[in-house]
Parts: structure tokens; sequence; C-alpha cells
């Protein structure tokens, strides 16, 4: 966990939608060193091998209409950093516990003359308002991943935002390359488990996608995306 006198001022709870923040008040340069300065201390890299997870670097995006499709890779044009949206959800989300899946899919794009190697992909649950909590994180829930080679939904770490940038160091994805002007997209659906540790009321939560250098730095201030899920009562 982050101990750095930043975050004790921050009052211990960092979460995605302020780290979005700190990017436009600090600056890219400033976070990075922030997010630097606080990786924790068991994995210098994030080359977490369980579970096993298929790595794909050249998946285009494609629109998420039932069970999704491969398509050649696509590219991104030139100039500018890389980038990463979230995509594919309905207007206005909802989870629920026992609720339905909700597929999304993560792009990354890289429209610069720049190749990045060993780069990580973070997917993760953010506070959520729907639970009276201490730290207000998310319900308990699981995170899948389409597999275009078998046709099936692979489970992935299902992760939480807690107190601070741990949850950085439980990435789904690991050793991704990023070729010049290229994109890859990754599928994926989440939903809330039917038994919960503590009540769950109406609220919300935010999804993260978080893509991380070998030093568990953001690429860019660019390289997170969130999206807004509504939630249900339990």
């Amino acid at each position: 966990m982050c101990t750095s006198s930043f975050l004790e001022d921050a009052e211990g709870i960092l979460t995605r939608s302020s780290l979005h923040k700190l990017i436009g008040v600090l600056g890219s340069s400033a976070l990075m060193a922030l997010t630097g300065a606080c990786s924790p201390t068991h994995p210098s890299t994030l080359t977490q091998s369980s579970p096993s997870v298929p790595r794909r670097s050249t998946v285009a995006a494609t629109p998420v209409t039932g069970e999704p499709s491969a398509h050649p890779t696509g590219t991104a044009g030139t100039g500018g950093t890389v980038t990463v949206t979230v995509s594919g959800l309905p207007s206005d989300p909802v989870l629920a516990p026992g609720g339905k899946a909700l597929p999304f899919t993560v792009t990354i794009a890289n429209p610069g003359p720049t190749a990045y190697a060993d780069t990580s992909l973070v997917v993760s649950m953010g506070h959520c308002s729907c639970v009276d909590t201490p730290t207000s994180e998310a319900p308990q829930g699981t995170l899948q991943e389409w597999s275009p080679a078998t046709g099936t939904w692979d489970s992935v770490r299902y992760v939480t935002e807690g107190t601070g940038m741990d949850f950085i160091s439980r990435p789904q994805l690991t050793a991704l390359s990023l070729g010049p002007g290229t994109s890859s997209s990754f599928t994926f659906r989440v939903r809330f488990k039917a038994t919960q540790p503590n009540p769950v009321h109406k609220g919300q939560v935010m999804l993260d996608a978080t893509l991380l250098s070998r030093a568990q730095q953001l690429l860019s201030p660019s390289s997170a995306a969130s999206a807004t899920f509504q939630v249900e009562a339990h």
C-alpha cells in the first residue's frame, strides 16, 4: 500500500476519478513521479502469471453485440500518445448482485512512432457509493476475457480499488507489446456475485482500465479510461 505523505494528505483514499483529476492538475510528469514513488514493494514488474490469460496484441476493436469476433489489426494514424478507451457498453449500464454480466471492450492505441514493450493492462472496479463500508470497495464479482482462439470466456482477476495504489500490481494482461501506429482490443465481461458480504444499495461504481509501463507508471495522461455503472440494490 502506498504510504507517501501525499496520499496521507489525501486521507488515504485515491480513486480512479481522483487520479484523472490529478492528471489535469499536476500534468503527466508529476503524476508519473507520484505513481513511481508509490509503487508496491512486491513485484517490481508486472509479470504475474496466475491465472493464465491469453495475450493478444493484434486484435482490432469491434462492437460488443452477443459473442464478439476478431478482426485484423487496425491502425491509429500518426502522431499523438498512447490512449486507452472503454467501449461496447449500453448508454446506462447497470450491475446488480446476481445480475447479468455486461461485456465491454478495452482498446489500446499507439498512434505515435515509438514502440512500447512489457506494458500491462489493469481492469479494476473503483470505489462504490452502493456500499457503506470504511473503504467503499466495490461489491464482489467476476471478470472474464473473451478468447477468439477458443471461442470461450476465460476467468481473469477481478480487481477492486481499496485505500491505495496496490491494485496496479494485479494486472489481467502482461507483456503487451505496442508497435508504432497500431491498436489492440480486448473484450471482457463483468458481473456482481449474488452473495455479498455487505448490503448493497443503489449507487454508482466506476470501472477503470489502466495501461502501465514496466515501472508501473502511466504511459501517457490518456493511457487510463473509465466507465460508470449504475448499481441496483441487493
